[in-house]
């Protein structure tokens, strides 16, 4: 079993390069495996570090593809 990484939200907004809100919701629909803990009267999320990345790399992949449909043309 391997172990993920796991990135306080600033961190896996930094990483995609996301607004908190949009981080917010990638947590909550489980865009990205993430986690809630408690963090005083508060809640807070931990992102796995390797859903970011496959998100990112998925995001990289379409990018790439837009390109080379555009290329095409």
């Amino acid at each position: 079993m391997s172990y993920s990484r796991q990135l306080k939200m600033k961190q896996a907004m930094e990483l995609l390069n996301v607004s908190r809100n949009t981080m917010r919701k990638y947590c909550e629909e489980g865009i990205v495996d993430a986690t809630q803990i408690p963090a005083g009267k508060r809640m807070d999320w931990r992102i796995s570090e390797d859903s970011c990345l496959a998100l990112l790399s998925g995001s990289m992949q379409k990018i790439t593809l837009l390109e080379q449909l555009k290329s095409l043309r």
